[in-house]
């Protein structure tokens, strides 16, 4: 008997509620509400999904650099010093380049004993270097092959080995190239490790200069040490542009 009063009252308050218009709009509007939420979860689920198509995990870690590829080296894959940093900015900021600094302390002690700093025009002409040439330092050795000028942008073609005993490791950031300006040019290495074994092959690669023209720039200096000991300084003091 119980059980079929409660099943009468529950009939009669659903029939008292359906009667009920405000109780009817509530309804339809949550469920407006709910049908619309789960459009567009669906909609945004699609978009996101179809935006993320052919991204994927990388293989390997973006920040640690491999001694073994012989690839440019990557971003982030070394802690610079903070002193390093400043001395390259004032340098590229004042526009001068390490090659030049030995030069000008040459000419203040020659004027300091009353001698004339500048080098004769044959003096001159001897410094220049035409291409191929090889310098070497600590078992480095870096060859300059040849050179081509293309617009405003120099390519060097470069070999690099290590006949020592120790491991180098170079960060070409740190590539000073600079005009008879002593200007500071932006450079670009491709195709050269990081990291040279000792006893180590031969690598091939090409070191971009922008800003070089045949006309503007008679002829280029570049100066490379390795990273962080600084103890293999490879220089050359004048390379020649080839004139058109």
């Amino acid at each position: 008997m119980k059980l079929n009063q409660l099943v009468k009252n529950a009939s009669a308050s659903v029939g008292q509620l359906r009667q009920d218009p405000s109780i009817r709009l509530t309804l339809y509007l949550l469920m407006g509400v709910f049908t619309l939420g789960l459009f567009s979860a669906l909609v945004g689920y699609f978009f996101g999904h179809d935006s993320l198509k052919g991204v994927t995990q990388p293989d390997m870690n973006p920040f640690v650099a491999s001694s073994t590829q012989g690839q440019y080296p990557r971003e982030g894959s070394y802690l610079l010093k903070e002193s390093d940093i400043l001395a390259k900015v004032e340098r590229e900021t004042k526009g001068i380049s390490k090659s030049s600094e030995p030069k000008k302390q040459a000419q203040a002690t020659a004027k300091k004993d009353g001698k004339d700093a500048k080098a004769s025009p044959a003096d001159e002409k001897d410094q220049q270097t035409t291409l191929p040439t090889t310098v070497q330092s600590q078992g480095i050795r870096l060859e300059v092959r040849a050179m081509t000028v293309e617009s405003n942008e120099l390519s060097l073609d470069v070999a690099m080995r290590n006949e020592g005993a120790k491991e180098v490791q170079f960060l070409y950031d740190f590539l000073d190239i600079s005009d008879d300006q002593s200007q500071v040019l932006t450079t670009e290495v491709k195709g050269l490790p990081t990291k040279f074994a000792p006893k180590s092959e031969t690598f091939s690669g090409v070191i971009k200069v922008s800003g070089v023209s045949s006309g503007s720039v008679k002829w280029i200096s570049l100066a490379l040490a390795d990273y962080p000991d600084q103890k293999v300084e490879l220089k050359i003091p004048k390379i020649l542009i080839k004139q058109k």
